[in-house]
């Protein structure tokens, strides 16, 4: 009988924690539009206060490509925004022309960086996310 009054409770405390919400004041996912006549490509990093990063990282790979006049959703795969921002660092989402990128692909990280146009670097805190009401637009 014992075991089964802690089966019982160990149950319904675990219901009750994976019931709980995730806290409202908090982001866990960015939206980033194209407003232009041509898809694009992306760079999503995450940098220290004072870091600058400019550079396409061929390490990374790039995001999602958006086509014109379209969105993607980037979302965090653990925790918020709010939490990873807010240790003093910034994202930095670099936009890169997507035609380029498909073709130089395959390419040594030298001739994608020579051949695949940067088009727009942001560098957004959390405060700067916060006022675009969590939403990058490019063009600004």
């Amino acid at each position: 009988m014992q075991h089964l009054k802690l089966l019982i409770l160990l149950m319904s405390s675990s219901l009750i924690l994976y019931a709980c919400p995730a806290r409202e004041d908090e982001t866990y996912t960015i939206i980033i539009k194209n407003n232009t006549d041509k898809a694009i490509a992306w760079q999503p990093r995450l940098f220290n206060i004072g870091e600058k990063e400019e550079q396409y990282n061929c390490e990374y790979g790039v995001g999602e490509a958006i086509n014109s006049h379209s969105s993607v959703n980037y979302s965090k795969n653990h925790g918020s925004w709010d939490s990873e921002l807010g240790k003093s660092r910034y994202l930095q989402i670099m936009v890169i022309e997507k035609d380029s990128a498909v073709k130089y692909f395959s390419s040594t990280c030298d001739t994608f960086r020579k051949h695949v146009p940067i088009l727009h670097t942001y560098r957004l805190t959390l405060e700067d996310l916060k006022q675009r009401n969590w939403i990058v637009v490019y063009p600004d």
